[in-house]
């Protein structure tokens, strides 16, 4: 092709009463990027249409082969600028296949369709991408085979897919529903009812957006999320990584195999799910269930009602957390530190570490140590109830006891020693593998029983912090 300034009006379209011409120029053969076609020139030619559009107009847009990148504009037209490319071996054939090339506007059930392609069945190798400007507050529509999806609002809702591409879309004050094959979605600024994302290889981010039900789902991907206001929020991929930060909601983040982390989750429900990966939990509210079948869960400033933890093989770490601890380990460490509250944990082979402000405990592994201490002063601990049983089949015991006036200490081992340094009790029995102390009217009770290991206990005058100081 040669460059020419010839323009000739290639389709009629009607709307509302009005005729509208939609006019072709031509340009000489330029490189273009996209779809890559092996032993093939490219050839390219413009097209442009400028058309007033009444306001509200839903706008669909369908394109086979090619980019779509729609922008949202104060003025009332809309805009289109189409950069036709046909890969061909010789400039003859790229005019013919640039002839067969059409693309078509018309109403449909009250919106304008936007559509490209070929009129012959095999058209051969070409895109189109379309550079498209509408009014503000558009409804969008947009499906595309092959090719990415850019759209900058404000819209009022959209419906974006695409087979393969990435899909960039901000600005939407409505639904977004977005659905790629392979590729990406990232979407920000959404404010609607619903946001449903879904990607089947490609993953994507969801970021400064409202809306009362999120729903991001991938087959394979991983995404991030942040600054989110909603009812409820679903993050799932069958492989890779979700975060979520900064989320006023109730969240569900499931990975079968990837890592989860949760930095400041507001809602009065956050649930965690990773079949194999590492769950990291920082600053949480309400009730929060944590569970993965194999990897380590570390949770900080979790102040909720209740913080239930799960984990098949792995360790556990909660630090400066309130509330009431469940936690349930098959094979790891468990450390608990500066925890306020009531604790139930339990592990099938691994130590227990556990320190705080705390309330009832109970605590059992099948085989490892046990090392439970209360850190608070005795103005804090004043009134609290004394509720302290920690169990071992195998492992030493070391038991810093809480500052309360009134508890009764008891501690039993079948093949083991018993070292008991409280002076402050009053023995009631003492042998060396059963001992009894009785502190003020025994009213509370601590408990510690080991199929065979040292028992230690040890008393905290003074809100003393270190057991081994006396």
């Amino acid at each position: 092709m040669t460059n020419s300034d010839v323009h000739r009006p290639r389709l009629l379209v009607s709307l509302s009463g009005l005729l509208f011409a939609l006019c072709i120029g031509g340009c000489a053969s330029f490189p273009w990027g996209g779809l890559k076609y092996e032993a093939k020139e490219p050839y390219g030619e413009i097209r442009e249409l400028n058309i007033p559009l009444p306001t509200g107009t839903p706008i669909t847009v369908r394109n086979p082969r090619g980019r779509v990148r729609i922008v949202a504009s104060p003025d009332p037209t809309l805009s289109v600028f189409a950069e036709i490319i046909a890969f061909s071996g010789s400039e003859e054939e790229a005019n013919q296949r640039l002839d067969e090339i059409d693309l078509r506007l018309e109403e449909e059930f009250g919106a304008i369709v936007l559509q490209g392609g070929s009129t012959v069945e095999d058209g051969g190798a070409y895109e189109i991408h379309l550079h498209i400007t509408v009014p503000n507050h558009t409804r969008l529509n947009v499906k595309a085979l092959e090719g990415a999806i850019t759209a900058l609002g404000p819209f009022d809702s959209c419906e974006l897919a695409t087979n393969v591409g990435d899909i960039v879309v901000s600005g939407v004050r409505g639904n977004l529903l977005a659905a790629v094959g392979k590729g990406k979605i990232d979407a920000a600024r959404i404010t609607g009812s619903v946001i449903r994302c879904q990607v089947d290889s490609g993953g994507g981010s969801l970021m400064a957006s409202r809306a009362e039900r999120v729903e991001m789902i991938a087959t394979t991907g991983s995404f991030l999320l942040d600054n989110l206001e909603c009812v409820h929020l679903l993050a799932h991929t069958q492989e890779g990584t979700i975060q979520a930060s900064n989320v006023a909601g109730e969240v569900e983040l499931i990975t079968d195999r990837g890592a989860l982390q949760a930095h400041n989750i507001t809602g009065e429900k956050s649930v965690l799910r990773a079949g194999i990966g590492d769950v990291t939990l920082i600053g949480t509210h309400g009730v929060t269930w944590v569970e993965t079948g194999s990897g380590f869960i570390h949770v900080d400033r979790s102040n909720g009602t209740q913080l239930d933890l799960r984990s098949g093989a792995g360790s556990m770490e909660i630090l400066n957390s309130s509330g009431r601890l469940v936690g349930v380990s098959e094979s790891g460490d468990v450390t608990v530190t500066q925890f306020r509250g009531d604790v139930d944990l339990q592990a099938k082979a691994g130590p227990l570490i556990i320190d705080g402000d705390l309330g009832r405990v109970r605590a059992r592994t099948g085989s490892g140590s046990i090392s439970l201490s209360s850190w608070a002063s005795p103005a804090e601990s004043a009134g609290k109830p004394v509720d302290w049983v920690v169990e071992t089949s195998f492992g030493p015991i070391d038991l810093q006891l809480p500052n309360s006036p009134d508890l009764t200490l008891q501690a039993v081992t079948n093949m083991g020693r018993i070292k008991v340094n409280v002076p402050s009790g009053l023995p009631e029995t003492a042998s060396q593998s059963d001992v009894r102390y009785r502190f003020g009217k025994g009213v509370g009770r601590v408990e510690a029983k080991s199929g065979g290991g040292l028992i230690s206990v040890w008393e905290c005058p003074g809100g003393d912090l270190n057991p081994h100081s006396q």
